[in-house]
C-alpha cells in the first residue's frame, strides 16, 4: 500500500502545483482587470433637430458608438425623463400643451459594457406654434346673397386627453365667431343690390387652451354686377394722362372714335351720334392720346338717352372715369347712371346728377366709379332745347 502511495505521490504534486499556478493567475488577471480605465464612448441622440406643435410627441434615439446597443447591454440616462425609462436606448418626449420656453435640450448619457460617455448625446427640439389651414383658401368668389362655408384644421397640435383646439374666427379684423371647438363658419354675402367693396378678408385662429395661437386666412370676393361711386373731379379737366387711363380709354372723335381697350374689358360699343367742334383752344379739350394729335373737341350725344355696354372679363373691381366737358356755352342737365347689366329695368346701381351749376359742366368734369361684373353706363338728357354730351371713358386698375 505504501507503494502505491510512493508511486503516485509525484503525480499529487503535479496536480496541486498545477492547482496553485491556475489561481495564481486568475488572481493576477483579475486584479489587471479591476484596475483597467473603463473606455470612453462617443453617444449622438437622433434626430438630432426637431420641431413640435403644442403637445405633439416625438421617438428619440441613442447611438453609442454610432451603434443602437440592445437595452440589456446598456444603461442609458435621459434628461428630461419623462417617457424615457432608465436602462433604455428608445424614448418619447412630449411637447408640453401650453408651453412657455421655445426649445428643449434632451440628452443621453451612457456607462455599461461598452464603455462610459464622457460627455452627454444631444438634441434638440424646438417649440413651434400652433400651424393651421383653412379651407377653401386663397381669393374665394361669392355671389351676392350667395355663402360660403370655410373649414378650420390644426396640423401640428395634438390636445390633452379630453381637451379641444378652439378656434376665433374674424371678418376683416372684428371676432364674428368668439373661441369655441366650432372649425367651420359660413360667411353670407348682402343680396343685390350689389355695391362694390374691397374684397373681405376671413380669418381665424387657434387658441388650444391657452396653447401658443396660430393663424390663417381666405379672401371672399363678391361676384356680380356692382359699381360704387368715387369721386367728381373738376381740377384735371382736358389733361388726363397721368391721372386717368392707365389701363385704357375710349374718347369721341371724328373722323373715327380713338379707341385702346384694357385686356379685361370684353365689350365696348361707343354711341352712335358723334360732334367734333373746331373752336379755339380751351381748358377743357382732351389730351389727344397720340403725342403729335392735337386736342380732342368731340362729344358723343343724344337727344334722349345713350348707353354704353361695359363687360369685364373678370369679377375684379376696376376703376372707370367718365368725362363730361361742354363748348357751345348750352346750358345741360344730364342723369348718369350705372346699370345692372343682368336687370337693366331695376334700380340703377348708382346715379348723379350733371348740369353746368353745380359740377362746373363746362370746364369739363369726371365721374369716377369702381365697378364689378357687367354693367351698362346709362346718360339721359334732362333739358329742354339741349342734349345729353359724354366725351370718353377712361379705365383703371
Amino acid at each position: 500500500m505504501f507503494d502505491l502511495f510512493l508511486l503516485f505521490t509525484p503525480f499529487l504534486l503535479l496536480l496541486i502545483v498545477a492547482l496553485l499556478r491556475f489561481i495564481g493567475c486568475n488572481q493576477i488577471l483579475g486584479n489587471q482587470v479591476a484596475t483597467l480605465s473603463p473606455n470612453s464612448v462617443a453617444v449622438t441622440v437622433v434626430p438630432n433637430n426637431w420641431t413640435l406643435g403644442p403637445g405633439q410627441t416625438k421617438q428619440f434615439s441613442e447611438l453609442v458608438a454610432g451603434t443602437q446597443a440592445p437595452d440589456a447591454e446598456t444603461a442609458e440616462t435621459w434628461s428630461p425623463g419623462e417617457d424615457f425609462p432608465f436602462g433604455t436606448n428608445i424614448g418619447k418626449f412630449k411637447a408640453p400643451y401650453p408651453w412657455a420656453k421655445k426649445s428643449v435640450e434632451i440628452m443621453a448619457s451612457y456607462n455599461g459594457d461598452l464603455g462610459t460617455s464622457s460627455t452627454p448625446g444631444t438634441a434638440t427640439v424646438t417649440l413651434d406654434h400652433a400651424n393651421v389651414a383653412i379651407t377653401p383658401s386663397g381669393i374665394i368668389q361669392v355671389m351676392p346673397a350667395g355663402s360660403q362655408a370655410f373649414q378650420a384644421s390644426a396640423l401640428n397640435v395634438t390636445p390633452p386627453l379630453g381637451g379641444s383646439i378652439n378656434y376665433e374666427w374674424s371678418m376683416n379684423g372684428k371676432v364674428v365667431q368668439a373661441f369655441s371647438p366650432t372649425a367651420k363658419y359660413t360667411y353670407s354675402a348682402p343680396p343685390p343690390p350689389y355695391v362694390v367693396t374691397p374684397p373681405i378678408t376671413i380669418s381665424f385662429k387657434i387658441n388650444a387652451d391657452s396653447a401658443p395661437t396660430g393663424t390663417n386666412s381666405a379672401t371672399v370676393m363678391f361676384v356680380g354686377n356692382g359699381a360704387t361711386f368715387v369721386k367728381t373731379d373738376t381740377t384735371t379737366k382736358g389733361n388726363w394722362k397721368g391721372t386717368y387711363g392707365a389701363k385704357g380709354y375710349a374718347l369721341a372723335n371724328s373722323p373715327s372714335n380713338l379707341i385702346g381697350l384694357p385686356f379685361f374689358l370684353k365689350t365696348f360699343t361707343p354711341p352712335p351720334m358723334e360732334a367734333t367742334f373746331s373752336l379755339a383752344p380751351e381748358p377743357q379739350d382732351l389730351q389727344n392720346p397720340a403725342s403729335s394729335g392735337a386736342p380732342l373737341q368731340s362729344v358723343w350725344y343724344t337727344d334722349t338717352t345713350l348707353q354704353i355696354d361695359l363687360l369685364f372679363t373678370d369679377y375684379a373691381i376696376h376703376e372707370i372715369s367718365v368725362y363730361f366737358a361742354e363748348w357751345g356755352g348750352n346750358p345741360r342737365t344730364e342723369t348718369v347712371a350705372i346699370l345692372d347689366a343682368d336687370n337693366p329695368l331695376g334700380p340703377p346701381l348708382n346715379s348723379q346728377q350733371l348740369d353746368d351749376k353745380i359740377s362746373s359742366f363746362v370746364g369739363g368734369v369726371y365721374l369716377v366709379w369702381q365697378v364689378t361684373g357687367h354693367v351698362i353706363l346709362q346718360i339721359t338728357n334732362n333739358s329742354t332745347g339741349a342734349n345729353a354730351v359724354v366725351c370718353g371713358v377712361f379705365f383703371d386698375s
